[in-house]
Protein backbone atom coordinates (compact mmCIF):
# COMPACT_ATOMS: atom_id res chain seq x y z
CA UNK A 1 0.00 0.00 0.00
CA UNK A 2 1.72 2.91 -1.25
CA UNK A 3 1.43 5.90 1.21
CA UNK A 4 4.83 7.62 1.79
CA UNK A 5 4.60 11.05 0.16
CA UNK A 6 2.38 13.03 3.41
CA UNK A 7 3.69 11.28 6.13
CA UNK A 8 6.98 12.80 6.57
CA UNK A 9 5.25 16.53 6.64
CA UNK A 10 3.15 15.34 9.81
CA UNK A 11 5.40 15.04 12.23
CA UNK A 12 8.76 17.00 10.70
CA UNK A 13 6.93 19.16 8.45
CA UNK A 14 4.23 21.40 8.88
CA UNK A 15 2.32 18.86 10.15
CA UNK A 16 1.87 19.67 14.29
CA UNK A 17 0.92 22.77 12.90
CA UNK A 18 -1.69 22.30 10.24
CA UNK A 19 -3.90 19.26 10.82
CA UNK A 20 -5.35 19.80 7.13
CA UNK A 21 -2.87 20.02 4.26
CA UNK A 22 -2.21 19.08 0.87
CA UNK A 23 1.00 17.54 -0.50
CA UNK A 24 2.57 17.43 -3.89
CA UNK A 25 5.67 15.94 -4.81
CA UNK A 26 7.37 16.51 -8.50
CA UNK A 27 10.49 14.16 -9.32
CA UNK A 28 9.89 11.93 -12.17
CA UNK A 29 6.14 11.27 -11.32
CA UNK A 30 3.71 13.47 -9.94
CA UNK A 31 2.40 12.32 -6.18
CA UNK A 32 -0.24 13.76 -3.80
CA UNK A 33 -1.84 13.21 -0.39
CA UNK A 34 -4.54 15.10 1.27
CA UNK A 35 -4.41 15.21 5.33
CA UNK A 36 -7.42 15.93 7.30
CA UNK A 37 -7.58 16.23 10.83
CA UNK A 38 -4.46 15.32 11.14
CA UNK A 39 -5.07 12.03 9.26
CA UNK A 40 -4.36 11.14 5.55
CA UNK A 41 -7.52 10.53 3.29
CA UNK A 42 -7.08 7.53 0.99
CA UNK A 43 -8.44 6.77 -2.70
CA UNK A 44 -11.33 4.50 -3.75
CA UNK A 45 -8.46 1.59 -3.48
CA UNK A 46 -7.21 2.27 0.29
CA UNK A 47 -4.13 4.31 -1.43
CA UNK A 48 -2.63 7.71 -1.41
CA UNK A 49 0.65 8.85 -3.37
CA UNK A 50 1.34 8.53 -6.91
CA UNK A 51 -0.56 9.98 -9.73
CA UNK A 52 1.22 8.88 -12.63
CA UNK A 53 4.61 9.31 -14.37
CA UNK A 54 5.65 12.43 -15.81
CA UNK A 55 8.86 11.11 -17.68
CA UNK A 56 6.89 7.43 -19.04
CA UNK A 57 4.02 10.30 -20.27
CA UNK A 58 6.17 11.96 -22.41
CA UNK A 59 8.65 9.35 -23.28
CA UNK A 60 11.28 10.17 -22.06
CA UNK A 61 13.97 8.64 -19.77
CA UNK A 62 14.11 9.21 -15.81
CA UNK A 63 16.67 11.08 -15.41
CA UNK A 64 19.26 9.81 -12.76
CA UNK A 65 22.61 10.36 -11.40
CA UNK A 66 23.66 7.09 -13.33
CA UNK A 67 22.20 8.88 -16.84
CA UNK A 68 24.13 12.24 -16.26
CA UNK A 69 26.93 10.12 -15.36
CA UNK A 70 26.80 8.15 -18.35
CA UNK A 71 26.19 11.37 -20.43
CA UNK A 72 29.07 13.59 -19.56
CA UNK A 73 31.96 10.36 -20.22
CA UNK A 74 30.15 10.32 -23.73
CA UNK A 75 30.89 14.00 -23.59
CA UNK A 76 34.53 13.68 -22.73
CA UNK A 77 34.36 13.09 -19.03
CA UNK A 78 36.45 10.62 -17.35
CA UNK A 79 34.13 9.40 -14.52
CA UNK A 80 34.41 5.50 -13.63
CA UNK A 81 31.55 5.94 -11.15
CA UNK A 82 29.13 8.61 -9.66
CA UNK A 83 32.17 9.33 -6.63
CA UNK A 84 34.62 11.64 -8.81
CA UNK A 85 31.44 13.07 -11.41
CA UNK A 86 29.93 14.30 -7.50
CA UNK A 87 33.28 15.62 -6.34
CA UNK A 88 33.51 17.63 -9.96
CA UNK A 89 30.33 18.64 -10.21
CA UNK A 90 29.47 21.46 -12.70
CA UNK A 91 26.49 22.85 -12.78
CA UNK A 92 27.23 24.38 -16.43
CA UNK A 93 27.81 21.61 -18.01
CA UNK A 94 25.08 20.90 -20.76
CA UNK A 95 23.86 17.60 -20.04
CA UNK A 96 22.52 18.93 -16.98
CA UNK A 97 20.22 21.49 -18.98
CA UNK A 98 17.05 19.88 -19.07
CA UNK A 99 17.52 20.34 -22.79
CA UNK A 100 20.69 18.24 -22.96
CA UNK A 101 18.76 14.88 -21.62
CA UNK A 102 17.12 13.71 -24.77
CA UNK A 103 19.03 10.71 -25.93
Amino acid sequence: MRTAPPWPELPFGHGPEYGDFAYLHFTDDFAAGIVSDGKLLRGGHGIADEVGRLFAISGLTRPTLESLRKRLVAGGHDFPDLHPMLGHYDPAWRQVDARGIAP
